[in-house]
């Protein structure tokens, strides 16, 4: 085990002007890594720092492939701040990954052969699509929907494809849906839940999400799974467990995401779902700490972009000496989904209830305008609103806080979908 300083530790003086100081070196070009780099170039702008990525193209927003899917954005409109990358106290391997972490020497290896020393290494490898085990997985036509190489191949694809079978209604799923459809293909998507975005709805939330996803000339098929891919060497279609066949010439995976923990556990580290990290996000060795989609903090990994964000800038703060913890992420789901307003915040997913939870629901004069928020013990712990006018800031702080919620404000909620004038 190293027993360098610890990472609340600031680095030291001399890593400001000696230039034989090892670079803090950051695996991975992903949202997550570029974020750390960017926190660092504030909080430690003479600081040299060496970012690896393994795509060979520069960093971009990986949120937004789905709209340059679509054909609403242009490839330009994804790149991350230009400032950032002519930093000169960055240097940037792209097209390069780590291969090996040697702790005691405290030197990472790359895929073209050269030892790196650092002096902290931030892990952001991200995750990689998961590709469930089913027959005929391996057939042409068959897609991951995760990076950039992805998007050119479905584009591509577009022009060729009658019928696409996205499998996975959680968002990654309907993003790509939505792009897809955009084409004026067909597009069914595949749920195995009872309701899409299983992890932010409920039962009458999911109802709404559906609807508006099928107005939009996408088919939903729920509670159900795929039995097996079928065709000679192309796709021809999907056979599903209630036994409902679905002919089709193009597959898009998006049945979630496994983090990507190989290098970690050839170093030693401590790997659950994710890497494991404490609330400064360092593993078990204090010069190494994981963020994003790689990391899992109290056992639990996020899967979505903001909360590797928040962890990115959190670590360059500690890694500049200021005294922060990470508590978990602090934001709700706030995004739009097809043109429909998504907000979800702590509890709200009914398997994620118990006995003492108590929900309160409003239904608006709209059909896509639903709010729920679930009082434990009286207090709040969790809120879902789908459709606009809904004080989604104010539902935020309140879960965040706990906030007592009186009998007075339980009767304006079920009048207005407020709690408060």
């Amino acid at each position: 085990m190293n027993t360098a300083a610890s990472l609340l530790d600031p680095l030291p003086d001399r890593a400001l002007t000696d230039p034989a100081t090892p670079p803090i070196v950051i695996v991975g070009s992903g949202p997550a890594g570029m974020r750390v780099a960017a926190g660092l170039a504030q909080a430690l702008p003479a600081v040299p720092r060496l970012v690896y990525g393994d795509e060979p193209c520069e960093p971009y927003d990986r949120a937004r492939l789905s709209a340059f899917l679509a054909g609403e954005l242009r490839w330009e409109s994804l790149a991350i701040d230009p400032q950032l990358l002519a930093d000169p106290a960055l240097e940037r391997r792209f097209g390069c990954s780590v291969t090996a972490i040697d702790r005691a020497g405290r030197n990472v290896v790359d895929s073209w052969g050269r030892v790196q020393a650092y002096s902290k290494l931030i892990l952001a490898t991200g995750a990689r699509p998961h590709v469930p085990r089913v027959p005929g997985i391996a057939l042409a036509g068959v897609f991951t929907f995760r990076d950039f190489r992805d998007a050119q191949r479905l584009i591509a694809r577009r022009v060729r494809t009658r019928r696409t079978v996205v499998l996975g209604g959680g968002l990654f799923g309907l993003q790509a849906a939505r792009a897809m459809r955009r084409s004026r293909i067909e597009v069914i998507v595949v749920e195995h839940s009872a309701t899409l975005m299983p992890r932010h709805t409920d039962a009458v939330a999911g109802a709404i999400l559906k609807d508006h996803i099928e107005r939009s000339g996408v088919r939903v098929v729920l509670d159900t799974g795929v039995r097996s891919i079928y065709g000679d060497t192309r796709v021809a279609g999907v056979r599903l467990m209630n036994g409902e066949d679905i002919p089709c010439d193009t597959i898009i995976l998006a049945t979630g995401l496994r983090p990507r923990v190989e290098l970690a556990i050839a170093a030693g580290l401590p790997v659950g779902t994710g890497i494991r990290v404490d609330d400064q996000l360092r593993t078990i060795d204090p010069d190494i700490h994981a963020v994003g989609e790689c990391a899992e903090h109290n056992g639990v990994v996020y899967g979505l972009a903001d909360p590797g964000l928040e962890q990115a800038q959190l670590v360059a703060e500690i890694l500049s000496g200021q005294a922060r913890s990470y508590r978990g992420f602090s934001s709700g789901l706030n995004l739009v989904v097809s043109g429909l307003p998504m907000f979800s915040v702590g509890r709200v997913a009914p398997d994620e209830l118990g006995d003492g939870d108590r929900e309160l629901a409003y239904r608006g004069g709209g059909a896509a305008q639903y709010c729920k928020i679930v009082l434990t013990r009286g207090r709040v712990s969790g809120a879902l609103a789908i459709g606009a006018g809904f004080d989604n800031r104010r539902l935020q702080q309140a879960v965040l806080a706990g906030a007592r919620v009186h009998a007075w404000q339980r009767w304006r909620f079920s009048l207005h979908g407020r709690l408060w004038k």
